[in-house]
């Protein structure tokens, strides 16, 4: 099995790479971004320290910390179950999630350019449909975007329009 790989921005910066191979995972971070006074490490367990971290057989960092920002529980569930990913393969996860993870954060494959960005109107009774289906299916089936937010509960991103009072 070959390296997967992904590119880890924050706020649009190419911070580092993402690496796992046979289930160790590592990170490296880029040399501009180690070399900027206002650089900041990704996590406690991942310095600044040293360029390279490597997790180990007992303490994992690097996987540690890229697991939680997926979604948990039945939430990982039924979007491994959309994305014909298996819901035990993080690293499979983070390449079909990434792009639009919370925060500063997004993982990319190399060399690919920015996620594709916009919204589409969501009629309240398709909104309403979606609320009727959960768990079985996640908030955001069938959406062009697929923001993965951590944690056990579900969620999607709703933006509200005052002046046409649409979402």
């Amino acid at each position: 099995m070959t390296a997967r790989i992904l590119d880890v921005f924050i706020n649009g910066r190419l911070a580092g790479k993402l690496v796992e191979n046979r289930d160790v995972w590592g990170f490296a971070y880029e040399e501009e971004w180690m070399g900027d006074p206002r650089a900041f490490p990704l996590a406690p367990g991942i310095s600044l320290a040293k360029r390279r971290h490597i997790d180990g057989s007992t303490h994992r960092s690097v996987q540690w910390f890229f697991d939680n920002l997926l979604p948990e529980e039945a939430l990982r569930s039924a979007i491994s179950k959309e994305l014909e990913v298996n819901e035990h393969d993080a690293f499979g996860l983070l390449q079909a999630l990434g792009a639009e993870s919370a925060g500063s954060l997004v993982l990319l494959p190399p060399g690919a350019g920015a996620a594709e960005r916009g919204a589409r109107r969501l009629e309240f009774g398709e909104l309403s449909l979606r609320l009727r289906n959960l768990p079985r299916t996640s908030l955001h089936a069938g959406s062009p975007k697929r923001m993965s937010l951590a944690g056990a509960q579900h969620k999607m991103v709703v933006l509200y329009d005052e002046k046409t009072a649409r979402l």
